[in-house]
C-alpha cells in the first residue's frame, strides 16, 4: 500500500481518525509504538491495524513524522484460533485429570472407607472404635476434598447443562 498517494481518511478509519491525542503524545515524547487502530485493509473492508510513529527533527524543530502502519488483522485472527485451541485442549485435560482423579483416587478412598467402617463395626474396644472413627471422618473429609478438586476442575453440569446452569450452581454453592 502506496501511503504517500493516499490521504489519512483512506487509511484510518473514522472511530480513529480524530489523532489529536496521539500527536501530541508524538510531538512530546518523540514517538509512539504499536497502537492499536481500525483502519481500511484491502477493498476498503474495516480492519485491525497496528500504528507506530516517530519524530524527525531537524535543528531541534520538528521536521516531519515517519509511521507505519501495519494490518494485523490476519495475526489477531490466528491468534485467536490458537487461543481457542488452547482453551479446548486445558478444558479437554481438566476433564482428563478430573475423570482420572474420580475413577482412581476417589474410588480407592471409597474402597478405603468401607474398610473402615467395617473393622469399626467388629471392633469391641470404646477407644479403638473411637481412634478408628476418627480416621473414618478424615477419609469423608478427603472425598469431599476431592470432589471439589474434580467439580472445579470441571463441573459435570457446565458439560452436561451449559455455562448458566454450572454459574448457577457454583453461586448456591459459594
Amino acid at each position: 500500500l502506496e501511503i504517500n498517494k493516499l490521504h489519512i481518511n483512506q487509511i484510518i478509519h473514522p472511530v480513529d481518525l480524530d489523532m489529536h491525542d496521539l500527536m501530541k503524545e508524538i510531538t512530546t515524547n518523540g514517538k509512539v509504538e504499536n497502537i492499536e487502530i481500525k483502519i481500511y485493509g484491502s477493498k476498503n473492508k474495516e480492519a485491525d491495524g497496528l500504528f507506530s510513529c516517530v519524530t524527525l527533527y531537524k535543528d531541534d524543530s520538528i521536521k516531519s513524522f515517519q509511521g507505519t502502519i501495519k494490518n494485523i488483522s490476519g495475526y489477531k485472527k490466528t491468534n485467536s484460533l490458537l487461543m481457542r485451541s488452547i482453551d479446548k485442549v486445558q478444558e479437554n485435560e481438566r476433564k482428563r485429570i478430573a475423570g482420572d482423579l474420580h475413577d482412581s483416587l476417589g474410588q480407592q478412598l471409597v474402597g478405603i472407607k468401607m474398610m473402615m467402617n467395617s473393622f469399626i463395626s467388629v471392633t469391641k474396644e470404646n477407644k479403638d472404635r473411637k481412634y478408628l472413627q476418627e480416621i473414618n471422618n478424615n477419609i469423608t473429609a478427603t472425598v469431599e476434598e476431592l470432589r471439589s478438586i474434580c467439580f472445579d476442575l470441571m463441573p459435570g453440569t457446565l458439560e452436561t447443562f451449559g455455562l448458566k446452569a454450572a454459574l448457577e450452581e457454583l453461586c448456591i454453592k459459594t
